[in-house]
């Protein structure tokens, strides 16, 4: 565990320190599993899962990684189908109604995960060194003290 922060951490086999996976519940997991069979209803998740209405803030609180890790999974499992429908509308001859809009979610998912458009930020600047010019230092007076 890292001194006070209430992390806990396991050492791979490489012997780099990774955060460990919390264990998630039998009532946690079937809420993201109904998170995602819903819609992304979360009201109704909740309830298929067990919880209150008025435990929303706090589940969604507790498993904001896991949802985020469920999410890049589903984006993911669709990116193959994202492809398809690239190749598709590359093909389409206008056969395919709607086949623009299709393949602009397409395109849109493959950016996501990180297989589309990716873009470059070339950053320029100028080197000021550290060095700063002082005027002059004026002598001190000498200041004596009478008792």
């Amino acid at each position: 565990m890292a001194a006070g922060t209430g992390e806990e951490y396991i050492v791979q086999h490489n012997g780099i320190l990774a955060e460990k996976k919390k264990e998630l519940t039998d009532k946690q997991k079937s809420f993201l599993s109904n998170l995602f069979d819903t819609g992304g209803n979360i009201n109704m998740a909740l309830e298929k899962a067990g919880y209150s209405k008025n435990s929303r803030s706090l589940v969604l609180k507790t498993l904001s990684d896991e949802i985020l890790e469920a999410a890049k999974t589903e984006l993911a499992a669709h990116s193959v189908q994202a492809i398809n429908r690239v190749v598709e509308g590359m093909n389409d001859v206008g056969e395919h109604p709607r086949a623009e809009l299709r393949l602009k979610a397409a395109q849109t998912l493959l950016d996501r995960v990180g297989i589309g458009k990716q873009e470059k930020v070339e950053m320029e600047g100028k080197i000021l060194h550290g060095v700063v010019l002082m005027p002059t230092k004026k002598e001190m007076p000498i200041v004596t003290i009478e008792e």
